[in-house]
């Protein structure tokens, strides 16, 4: 949460849309909305695809710290929370994965 000043007055802002995060913002956005104080939710509609189940998580290489990683995936598909694919449930995580198509690769002759 901050505050920013702005033309004619303040702007409070709620940021917090890691999955770590997640449970609390929406527990201070639901309680500023009950006392009708205003404010943005940054990330709001990927928050509620996160709390509602129907998000996506990008699985990243276990090369690559799953953090930030916004870059390698579709813009439009609003991945906002990464993984590693890790150890355990690999079967079950992959036959239920959507995966993207592989490019392929030439080489030059």
């Amino acid at each position: 949460m901050f505050v920013s000043e702005i033309e004619n007055g303040w702007l409070l802002s709620l940021v917090g849309s890691s999955s770590v995060r997640v449970v609390e913002t929406v527990k201070m956005a639901i309680a500023l909305y009950k006392h009708n104080i205003p404010f943005i939710l940054w990330d709001a509609e990927e928050i509620l695809r996160m709390i509602t189940g129907t998000d996506y998580i990008g699985i990243v290489p276990d090369t690559v710290f799953p953090r930030y990683c916004h870059g390698l995936f579709p813009k439009n598909d609003r991945i906002i929370d990464f993984m590693n694919l890790g150890f355990e449930k690999v079967d079950k995580i992959t036959e239920n994965a959507s995966w993207y198509p592989v490019e392929e690769v030439q080489l030059d002759k």
